[in-house]
Order: structure tokens, then C-alpha cells, then sequence
């Protein structure tokens, strides 16, 4: 049964604090190669950098100013209707969600930056930089998805949070009886909802416009479209491919290209069989920065909602 000690020394250069010393061991049943323990150490040198790196990418990443969750206890008229009691107590439980999201999107995205900057370059090319960069590279993916499967939710969850504060089925009818009813808790049909609320009276003018205000914040960053592309991709469709198309799945063109005559017309087509794209669809530079902006533009669309009194 092979043994595996580690031992990380913390010193400060240029400091009088003691050295720190952690040393861990650990058995295995499993007998390593020469070059999977050659891999393994590889790799905790790399997560060693990476838990360095983190703190400075994290740190980078947007954060709301103001604390989402209220902590202070809330009054309840026991005259009032059970169904008010719901919308206070649940409104408090979705933007405590909605808080936790936020801070997995932050620790999401600073992780898939801190293995980003584990990738070897690209003329490395001997076999520890190949390990390391595929190492890197799907540990890296892992957490980007994450991260916009995060993002889009909180969208959701301000939904939910609507529903909840405005009555329920009050803003979108649903049949809560059916097991699928929280797929019809869409933005459509909150917006519907906040219209037929505002035109029969029961929301007042000024709740109405700075909720809907609120909602279109997302929409106006100039990086909705990558991200709405990448997300349908990455849930609908197949992974669309970032930094290393070789590392993705490609499918045959069915369309290929037009072969014209003289005349422009279109008289065949040309097609490549077996043919590898030269370069990714993304690139992990251009998603991260469109990300961030995005998540500005959600930070902006929750400090909103939040100053509004009834969803406060």
C-alpha cells in the first residue's frame, strides 16, 4: 500500500515570522505508475498556484455594495390574511437564494480564471504541459459552466421572488398542484403579470415602473447575445468549443458551401469530410469579460429591486 507525504512550508521573503509547516500523508490502495505520480505531482504544484492566484481573481469580480439578505426580525399582524404572511416570509427566503447564487457565481468564476492561468502555452509541447494544459483546461470548463448555469438562475429567481412578493398566482396563474407549475414562472409572464396588476390598480405606478426598470437591466449589457449563445449552447445543444476545438465534438456540415456559376447562381455545393475546425467557437478571455459585464448588469437589476420598499 503506497504512502503519499506532502509537506508545504509558508514563509514570508523578506519577513522575520516564523516559517509555518503543514505536512499531510495519505495511503492509497491504488498503485500508482512512475508517471501517474510524475501527473499527481504536477498537479498539486498547479493547485498550489491556483489557491495562491485565486484571492487576486476573486477579488476582481463584481460584488453587490449593499447586503441583500435583512436579517432583522419582522412583525406580523395576526389579523392579516395567511396568504400576506407568505408573501413577507418567502420574499425574505428568495432573496437569501438569491444571495448564495451571487456568491457561487463570484467563487465559480474565480476559479475557472485561477485554472485558466494554469494553462501551459501553446509551444509547450512535452508531455507535462500537455498534462497540465488538459488538466487545467476541463477543470477550467467545469467551473465556467457552472458559473453561467449560476448567473442565468438568479434571473429566475428574481422571478420567483415576484411571484412570491406580488401573491403568486396573483402575478402568474399556476396550478401549484401540478409538479411542473415553476416552469411557467418565466420573465414573459411576470411582465404580463406586473401589467395586468398595474392596470387593475393593485400596484402602484412608481413600484410598477422600478420593478420593470429593474428586469431590463441584464438586457442592456452589450454581452447578452454571447452569453445567451453560449448558455443554449452549453444546455440544448452540444458544448460549443473554447480555447481547443480538438478537445470538443465535432459534427459533419450538412449545409457546406455554395458553388456558384458565372452567373451567381447557385449550381452545387462543396462539403469537407472528416474536417476539424481550425478554431474554437469561444474563447475563454471573451467569455470571462462578457460574463463579468453581465454580472454588473444582474448586480444592478438586484440593488434596484432591493430599494423598493415592498420587495426590501
Amino acid at each position: 500500500m503506497p504512502e503519499y507525504r506532502m509537506r508545504l512550508e509558508i514563509s514570508h521573503i523578506g519577513s522575520d515570522q516564523p516559517v509555518e509547516m503543514i505536512e499531510e500523508t495519505v495511503s492509497s490502495d491504488y498503485e500508482a505508475t512512475q508517471q501517474g505520480e510524475r501527473n499527481l505531482r504536477n498537479k498539486l504544484a498547479a493547485e498550489f498556484r491556483k489557491a495562491i492566484l485565486y484571492h487576486g481573481y476573486f477579488a476582481e469580480i463584481p460584488n453587490s455594495a449593499i447586503e441583500l439578505v435583512d436579517s432583522r426580525p419582522r412583525k406580523f399582524d395576526l389579523m392579516k390574511k395567511t396568504s400576506e404572511w407568505w408573501d413577507v416570509l418567502n420574499t425574505q427566503a428568495l432573496w437569501l437564494e438569491i444571495s448564495n447564487s451571487l456568491a457561487d457565481v463570484r467563487f465559480l468564476l474565480g476559479q475557472a480564471r485561477g485554472y485558466k492561468s494554469l494553462e501551459p502555452s501553446e509551444d509547450k509541447t512535452d508531455d507535462d504541459s500537455k498534462q497540465l494544459r488538459y488538466y487545467a483546461h476541463f477543470a477550467k470548463m467545469h467551473y465556467l459552466n457552472l458559473a453561467v448555469f449560476e448567473l442565468v438562475k438568479i434571473q429566475d429567481l428574481v422571478v420567483r421572488l415576484l411571484f412570491e412578493n406580488l401573491g403568486g398566482p396573483k402575478l402568474i396563474h399556476v396550478d401549484q398542484t401540478d409538479a411542473d407549475w415553476e416552469k411557467k414562472l418565466t420573465l414573459a409572464a411576470a411582465k404580463s403579470g406586473l401589467k395586468n396588476q398595474f392596470d387593475s390598480g393593485s400596484l402602484q405606478k412608481q413600484d410598477y415602473d422600478e420593478i420593470v426598470k429593474a428586469l431590463d437591466c441584464p438586457s442592456t449589457s452589450r454581452h447578452q447575445a454571447t452569453l445567451v449563445a453560449y448558455r443554449n449552447g452549453v444546455i440544448h445543444r452540444l458544448r460549443p468549443s473554447v480555447d481547443y476545438p480538438q478537445l470538443f465534438t465535432p459534427l459533419e456540415d450538412r449545409v457546406g458551401e455554395p458553388i456558384l456559376d458565372a452567373s451567381g447562381k447557385v449550381r452545387g455545393r462543396k462539403y469537407t469530410m472528416w474536417g476539424l475546425p481550425d478554431k474554437p467557437e469561444f474563447y475563454f478571455a471573451d467569455l470571462y469579460t462578457a460574463l463579468l459585464d453581465y454580472l454588473k448588469h444582474i448586480i444592478e437589476m438586484l440593488t434596484l429591486l432591493k430599494a423598493i420598499p415592498r420587495l426590501a
